[in-house]
């Protein structure tokens, strides 16, 4: 008999400690303490999910994330890990045991400006990671780009940059949150991320692999995002969508400005959680949320199930 999983998609924060530093993200600054991290223990509670990815800080931060993969892998249909590719060789390590990860790699433009926003030396080791990674022929790769006024020029290079490569490409639009610990973020020049943003989406639109299709309608509503428009789809956090914080904290999403905390992992069993009166009170939150949010991470479990929505976009938008 076929396993049953969850119509979950969960995101597992495994620690906020990071080798980098970020310029939109100050999470190297509040480093969570080791000793009170999610354990072992407390990740086997997770329930059997559709889909989980694991993210930080930087995962590989973590010196049993080969045990928490482990677990993990029995627990889901697709297993993410968000990396920033410093340490090569503990990732192509992991790949080689579990070739069936799936990992993307941050790549914020080319090197200067990379190394620039991520304010150490690290694209070199990123792109050996990648390489090293395609060579091992990990199917599920791809590089995550975040967009901002310091890299905007560097959208379109990098997307060609991906398809020469063969791998993803995946574009988020900095934003604050109690995740990355800032509250300073912010988009001044609209109008030049939106029109890099339309260059991506005419090229996307046009390719030949149908994940590009996906991506430009994607990338289409973060341009409405930017001008602050309502999102054509709603998430589905708190219900189909989750994300667990490495303190244990189970939330149902990491994009608000305080953690809206439903439950704690280390202490409630996952049916306890979402039975309780905390659960019900986000939930009721999470139905009238006004944040307006655009990310992948959040709003993809939604669009499964609402795959009407970018498909006649689709059919609006693309001349088969």
């Amino acid at each position: 008999m076929s396993k049953k999983y969850k119509n979950y998609d969960i995101t597992l924060v495994v620690t906020h400690r990071c080798n980098a530093k970020c310029i939109m993200c100050s999470s190297y600054k509040n480093p969570s303490c080791v000793k009170n991290e999610i354990t072992l223990e407390d990740i086997e509670k997770i329930p059997a999910s559709r889909f989980i990815q694991i993210t930080g800080g930087e995962p590989f931060m973590r010196t049993d994330l080969e045990d928490i993969v482990g677990i993990l892998s029995r627990k889901t249909k697709r297993l993410m890990i968000n990396t920033n590719g410093f340490f090569t060789d503990r990732i192509v390590d992991l790949c080689k045991k579990y070739p069936s990860l799936a990992i993307r790699i941050s790549v914020d433009g080319r090197k200067e400006v990379h190394n620039s926003i991520r304010r150490i030396d690290i694209y070199d080791r990123a792109i050996d990671s990648l390489d090293a990674l395609k060579k091992l022929g990990i199917v599920d790769l791809g590089i995550s780009f975040t967009l901002q006024e310091n890299n905007v020029d560097e959208l379109i290079e990098m997307y060609k940059f991906a398809l020469n490569k063969g791998v993803d490409f995946g574009v988020g639009i900095i934003h604050n949150s109690f995740y990355f610990s800032k509250d300073d973020n912010a988009i001044k020049d609209r109008d030049r991320l939106k029109d890099e943003l339309k260059k991506l989406v005419c090229m996307q639109i046009k390719s030949k692999r149908k994940k590009d299709w996906a991506r430009a309608f994607f990338n289409d509503k973060s341009i409405d995002y930017i001008d602050g428009k309502p999102m054509s789809v709603k998430c589905d956090a708190g219900i189909s969508s989750f994300t667990i914080e490495c303190n244990g904290n189970v939330l149902p999403c990491n994009m608000t400005p305080v953690a809206w905390v439903m439950g704690n992992i280390k202490e409630q069993t996952w049916d306890a959680i979402l039975a309780s009166s905390e659960a019900e009170e986000i939930n009721n939150r999470c139905r009238n949320c006004k944040l307006n949010c655009w990310s992948i991470c959040n709003v993809q479990s939604s669009l499964k199930k609402r795959i009407w929505v970018p498909g006649l976009w689709l059919i609006k938008n693309k001349k088969f």
